[in-house]
């Protein structure tokens, strides 16, 4: 509940203070060059009103919906480690709970690490080569491999849980560069309908979170085990992989036109 308060105190001040750069007070004529030649003015165009017309034409293109779905691949992985990883750790390897507690706490720092290097290393990219495919695309598809290596951990003896974390933080490392994927969504969406494209992208990802909770629970029911569980959260990233390589094709700006 503290956490939540700072959060809505915090989105009022934002909203009271958030408004586009031409509007600012404090902003110069140089600034406003600056920011019109990167393509950061909002565009003076009349405003796309929302339509189910307009967002099957966005389902439709091939670059957003590939990229949404891979994106429910990345977060099927930490949908899991939210809502599940603690019991795995108690259930499947036996630890204590205070125990597990402290040990669950590495993959998350390493999925911290993984969203700023992640960021760092496609910017570099992006830089030195000139080509959004590579800057963005390569960074993700390690992270979403890195993020499959989680089914690993079922082949991990009981009494070898150092290297069951391990594994569990290169998984979630790479699930931490995935992220990226909101800046691939960024680069395709329509200049026009960024935050509808945003919203689709948005709807997609957090299937994951309604979705694995059930087919984690199902399986867990039929099986009484986390194996088959975890090949299933761990084949997930594969299909987003596979996606990004075979599928999503050109990372350009989409017009719905």
């Amino acid at each position: 509940m503290i956490v939540a308060g700072i959060g809505v105190l915090f989105g009022l001040y934002w909203y009271g203070k958030y408004h586009e750069p031409q509007d600012s007070k404090t902003v110069n004529d140089a600034e406003l060059d600056y920011i019109e030649a990167g393509g950061g003015l909002a565009p003076k165009t009349p405003r796309v009103q929302f339509s189910f017309a307009t967002a099957g034409k966005l389902m439709r293109q091939r670059q957003i919906i590939t990229a949404s779905i891979a994106q429910f691949c990345s977060n099927t992985v930490l949908v899991f480690f939210l809502l599940d990883f603690v019991n795995y750790l108690g259930k499947e390897r036996h630890m204590e709970f205070l125990k597990a507690g402290i040990w669950a706490a590495f993959p998350y720092m390493a999925a911290a690490l993984g969203v700023l290097c992640g960021g760092q290393v496609s910017d570099r990219l992006l830089k030195k080569t000139g080509s959004a495919n590579i800057g963005r695309k390569g960074p993700i598809v390690v992270g979403l491999l890195m993020a499959s290596s989680l089914a690993l951990a079922d082949f991990v003896p009981v009494d070898n849980n150092g290297l069951v974390i391990a594994i569990m933080c290169v998984a979630l490392f790479g699930q931490g560069i995935c992220n990226l994927g909101w800046t691939v969504i960024s680069d395709v969406a329509p200049k026009s309908v960024m935050g509808l494209t945003g919203g689709i992208f948005n709807f997609f990802t957090n299937l994951a979170g309604i979705l694995t909770p059930i087919i984690v629970g199902y399986v867990l029911q039929l099986t009484n085990t986390y194996s088959a569980a975890l090949f299933y959260v761990g084949a997930m990233p594969l299909i987003g992989a596979f996606l990004y390589v075979f599928v999503l094709g050109d990372i350009k700006r989409l017009s719905v036109e």
